[in-house]
């Protein structure tokens, strides 16, 4: 199994979902008027689009999935505003032609900001599960072949001990505390 094309599908299908329900959320909050579900579905589609071909071919890091998201939140915004544009009183004449009002640009930026910290902690709970079931897997598949050819699976040996002699090097501490003899009790001249 090859970690750097861990189901791209699925997760450009997550990243689209949780960009356009962030935004669709934001524009809900900051305007009084519903977005139409054919809008959400084409932004959903077109950020899902976005993330697939943007998607790297192993694990993203956080400033990747930032970018990513803070393109899919604009690019989201201005589909959003411009289905909304005629009945969005709450916004009109408060920010630029693009309907962006320093509430809306707030609430982008937190909204872009969560979704890729959430978003970075999947990805890497994602390869993380599936390097442990690579392991688990490869190993079932070696015991089960063992399994059927009649053999045992071959033991490693124990591991072995440093030697220990007068050309062993051992730090100072520990050549000081070599011949450190520890007794109960007081020491024996304070218990006379």
């Amino acid at each position: 199994m090859d970690l750097r094309s861990v189901a791209p599908n699925a997760r450009a299908a997550v990243f689209a979902a949780v960009c356009t329900l962030l935004a669709v959320a934001a524009h809900r909050l900051m305007s009084a008027t519903a977005i139409p579900v054919a809008a959400q579905a084409l932004g959903a589609v077109a950020v899902f689009c976005f993330a697939r071909i943007a998607a790297a071919p192993g694990e993203r890091g956080l400033g990747s999935i930032a970018l990513l998201v803070g393109g899919s939140q604009i690019g989201l915004h201005l589909l959003f505003h411009a289905v909304q544009a005629p009945t969005m009183p709450a916004m009109s004449g408060v920010g630029d032609m693009s309907g962006t009002s320093s509430g809306m640009t707030i609430a982008h930026v937190l909204a872009a900001a969560c979704a890729a910290w959430w978003l970075r902690r999947g990805e890497a709970a994602l390869f993380a599960a599936v390097e442990r079931a690579r392991v688990v897997l490869g190993a079932s598949w070696r015991m089960l072949a063992w399994w059927a050819l009649g053999m045992r699976p071959i033991r490693s040996a124990p591991p072995t001990l440093p030697a220990v002699g007068r050309d062993a090097r051992r730090p100072v501490t520990a050549r000081a505390l070599l011949f450190t003899v520890i007794r109960r009790g007081p020491p024996p001249a304070f218990g006379r």
